[in-house]
């Protein structure tokens, strides 16, 4: 049974990375860097300086299970958060996206949740910055 689970997860990500291949050909680079430097100017540009290291966690926001997929992102997501939601199928993008912006949130000295798939560790789903200072 775990032969057969391990093998169907192997193949989503080779699946996965089939489809990254393709799309990663029909992104308009120009208008995604433009979109990037958009939100990092909302979200990070204008935030002071703690003067202290942030810290990064980095969980999975569900898991793959006997039962199928358990999502916990409700009970993540807090009403009072300012959520966007990135639509399409270039995981990669999404996660440099979230990348550029952990950073941006650790340099200056906040906490960050990166929240993993777990079908594919490397790509992020989520980041929830506290913007409390450490």
């Amino acid at each position: 049974m775990f032969n057969s689970s391990y093998h169907y997860l192997m193949s989503v990500k080779e699946m996965q990375d089939d489809i990254e291949t393709a799309a990663e050909e029909a992104v308009d680079r120009a208008a995604f860097n433009k979109l990037l430097l958009n939100l990092k100017a909302e979200l990070t540009d204008k935030l002071e300086v703690t003067g202290k290291a942030g810290k990064d966690r980095h969980l999975f926001d569900c898991a793959i299970t006997p039962d199928g997929l358990m999502d916990y992102i409700d009970t993540l997501i807090k009403d009072s958060y300012k959520c966007y939601f990135f639509e399409g199928l270039q995981t990669k993008g999404i996660t440099e996206i979230l990348n550029v912006l952990a950073k941006e949130y650790l340099l200056k000295g906040y906490a960050v949740e990166l929240y993993h798939q777990p079908s594919l560790i490397a790509s992020l789903s989520i980041l929830i910055s506290s913007l409390r200072r450490l």
